[in-house]
């Protein structure tokens, strides 16, 4: 993984991955719905709404961290206008941050789950 060394381009990272023994290298931008005690007006369709600026950029691929403690509904959230590679949700399943989720991609019909540990102490 590599950081965005300026703000002048429309990702954070390039993460690399290999499929098949295949290289490749994806842009991503990484998008953060904050607590309620930061915003507590913000939801988090009006932070996908934002999206749209990225209106062309069929290779960017969005990560979300979803930091506030809230009952989500993918299925009720509308997709981000224009052109996104893929979309992905991120939060804590629980206080203690050991155990993570991971949903995506939220703008392909088998978006699915994935439940982690990250290790602690």
């Amino acid at each position: 993984m590599q950081f965005a060394q300026a703000e002048s381009k429309d990702f954070d990272i390039i993460a690399r991955y290999v499929v098949n023994d295949e290289v490749s290298y994806v842009p991503v931008q990484l998008k953060e719905w904050v607590p309620g005690t930061v915003n507590p007006q913000a939801s988090l369709q009006s932070e996908i709404d934002k999206l749209a600026k990225y209106a062309d950029s069929k290779d960017l691929v969005v990560a979300f961290y979803l930091n506030r403690r809230a009952q989500v509904t993918f299925s009720e959230l509308r997709s981000p206008e224009g052109r996104l590679g893929e979309l992905w949700f991120f939060w804590a399943a629980d206080p203690s941050q050991s155990r993570w989720m991971l949903s995506g991609n939220m703008l392909d019909a088998n978006a699915c789950s994935y439940d982690f540990l990250y290790p602690t102490g």
